[in-house]
């Protein structure tokens, strides 16, 4: 399952698009226009954003400018889904930062097939982070216990060595 922004401002697409989504078992959001898409993206970053071109407030070029320039470690997967669909168009999606740019009637299952295929690219990559991150949280954790072991044995040495020094045991002499 990714986490998929839809930006749309033409709510009975981004509605379509929504249940599509959800219905291929992914968990989706909606952002209206530019500003509400930033928003989203800041409070919880998708997986994949699916961006239309021609939004009021701010178009989706300079969302994808702006989303880019958050600097999200692992940035989404910045989609165009536009009736833009120009050469100049598409050069320019790649100049700011948009991964792919599809031009409007998308294929349902060709974005499906999308999604999966890079579901699967990031999958295997953040598995691969997990496991490293849990092997060394593991490896972290043993070593504070056996820092905690090593702490409590000297304190054990010092005490059994100290003892004849004790002020009782002066006291004696």
């Amino acid at each position: 399952m990714l986490r998929v922004l839809v930006v749309e401002d033409d709510q009975d697409t981004a509605t379509t698009c929504a249940v599509l989504l959800r219905w291929y078992g992914h968990n989706v959001a909606i952002a209206a226009d530019g500003p509400s898409a930033l928003q989203a993206v800041q409070a919880n970053p998708p997986d994949v954003v699916l961006l239309d071109l021609a939004m009021p407030k701010m178009d989706g070029w300079h969302v994808a400018q702006e989303i880019r320039q958050l600097g999200i470690a692992k940035g989404p997967l910045l989609v165009a889904i536009s009736g833009y669909g120009t050469q100049a168009d598409q050069r320019h999606s790649q100049d700011v930062g948009i991964d792919l740019h599809l031009i409007k009637p998308v294929d349902p299952l060709k974005l499906e097939d999308l999604l999966k295929q890079y579901r699967r690219i990031i999958g295997d990559t953040w598995n691969e982070f997990k496991t490293r991150v849990e092997a060394v949280r593991r490896q972290g954790q043993i070593l504070r216990e056996g820092t905690r072991t090593a702490v409590a044995k000297c304190c054990q040495i010092r005490e059994t060595m100290l003892k004849p020094y004790s002020a009782r045991w002066w006291e004696e002499i």
